[in-house]
């Protein structure tokens, strides 16, 4: 049941959202001082300051392994697959927290702050890594601090689970800051996840392209450092918007619904279909809820969707070829630079200008693919930058056949056709995935849609440490 508040207080007139969003206080939310664009535009710096925090740490985990625990190929992308397929772990966990019992809002503060603990136990347990004397560890000195290594572990699994906790609760609770009963506010609702990715994407562009420079030249505290400043100020500017933010309403236990379900089935099972129509529920109702799942003639096996991308391979990759552009020399992890420019491009220009043009020039509203059809697409162009990534394989041990498989004359720069083909298959894939997983949940469970979508990229990433 959607309902329209409206207050007249000597003259005035307030009006109140219509999705029964409340604010910091559990009222119902007013629709001028709650939510809108200066509320998500708080969680969109959030979001670009939280993901460079995280991937100056992913983006040379491998290299880290290997340069200062003295890890092999195999063992130090075994320890980032891992790891990362941890985090992705999380993000079921904290789907479910923050849609049954915390709250989006309190999910996030809560989790950013472990990441933030996170950091600084990392950045002080690199620190002890350094030879006596040194300023720098891995390439000028060698460390041989063993002891440590627990404590590295440690820091980098809080890191996991605060980053993988939250993940999933902060573009929903982005999107709960647009009304999409409210017409003006539908069309922001429908651009605010392709807007999270593009500031996930230069969060990570940043961290990837400056901050792996400092990194690998052998100032791990010092990058490491920075990481735990960005992810401090973000945890400070989500604070920010405490009592301008709009909240759902959390909803409990989301599988004592799945369980009505199933026993609605076992009750009924010596019943026979005839038609199926909206009366034939009698699973109960919440009257909170304003949006219903209904009826699908098809089982929808098709959720797994993501683009899996193995990192570590590329960095390693990376690491073995010709790095140099005149004088200096390339991270390795630079090179996911041009995926994420050429993806964050891509959503950008297609929100932007493509579509706007489109409806100016025709006077009518593009047909654009639904969003199964748009991960199609992604992984079509997936499958090619597989084939062009062999082809590139095959150049590089050519160029490594006089003198070994470990080393190659070719150039890092062969890279970047496949990373460029990568950005336009996850600008297709990540962004309707998103959309797919939250509208196919019930109201009050988009976080949990968010939260499988991520789960299977843990899913990915378990296969490829097992194999």
């Amino acid at each position: 049941v959607v309902e329209v508040y409206e207050h007249q207080e000597e003259g005035s007139f307030t009006s109140y959202t219509s999705d029964g969003t409340v604010d910091f206080y559990g009222k119902l939310a007013m629709k001028d001082s709650t939510g809108g664009w200066s509320s998500a535009t708080l969680l969109l710096v959030n979001q670009g300051l939280i993901a460079l925090a995280f991937s100056g740490v992913e983006a040379n985990l491998v290299l880290f392994s290997k340069l200062v625990l003295k890890q092999t190929n195999v063992e130090a992308a075994n320890t980032f697959g891992l790891w990362m397929g941890t985090t992705y772990f999380f993000s079921l966990i904290g789907a479910f927290l923050s849609d049954s019992y915390l709250g989006r809002y309190l999910t996030c503060i809560l989790f950013q702050f472990v990441l933030i603990i996170g950091l600084v136990v990392l950045s002080l347990s690199t620190h002890f890594f350094l030879p006596h004397g040194c300023e720098q560890i891995g390439v000028l000195f060698e460390s041989d601090r063993q002891d440590q290594f627990p404590l590295f572990y440690l820091s980098i699994y809080l890191i996991a689970l605060g980053s993988g906790v939250s993940d999933p609760a902060l573009p929903i609770l982005g999107a709960d800051q647009f009304d999409e009963e409210e017409p003006k506010e539908q069309r922001s609702k429908a651009l605010i996840y392709g807007y999270f990715y593009v500031a996930l994407n230069l969060g990570s562009l940043v961290a990837e392209t400056i901050l792996a420079y400092i990194e690998t030249t052998g100032h791990w505290v010092m990058g490491f450092w920075i990481c735990t400043s960005c992810a401090t100020v973000s945890f400070l500017v989500l604070l920010s918007g405490t009592l301008r933010y709009r909240h759902n309403k959390t909803f409990g236990n989301p599988f004592s619904k799945f369980i009505q379900v199933i026993m609605s089935l076992l009750r009924k099972m010596k019943f026979q279909i005839h038609s199926i129509g909206e009366r034939d529920y009698d699973i109960q109702r919440d009257d909170n809820c304003v949006r219903s799942i209904h009826h699908t003639n098809g089982l929808r096996f098709l959720d797994r969707a993501a683009i899996v991308f193995d990192e570590a391979t590329g960095m390693l990759l990376g690491s073995t070829m010709d790095r140099t552009f005149f004088k200096f020399q390339i991270p390795p992890s630079s090179m996911t630079a041009f995926n994420i420019m050429n993806t964050s491009t891509f959503i950008i220009l297609f929100d932007v200008l493509i579509i706007p043009l489109y409806m100016k020039l025709t006077k009518k509203s593009p047909k654009l693919p639904s969003e199964l059809q748009s991960i199609g697409i992604g992984f079509s162009i997936a499958t090619i930058t597989l084939i062009v990534a062999g082809l590139v394989e095959r150049k590089r041990l050519e160029f490594a056949s006089n003198d070994s498989e470990e080393t190659s004359s070719l150039s890092i720069f062969w890279l970047i056709p496949q990373y460029m083909l990568l950005g336009v298959a996850e600008a297709f894939v990540n962004v309707a995935q998103m959309k797919f997983f939250t509208s196919e949940t019930p109201n009050g469970l988009e976080s949990l849609g968010m939260g499988l979508s991520m789960f299977s990229s843990a899913i990915g990433c378990y296969v490829g440490f097992s194999s």
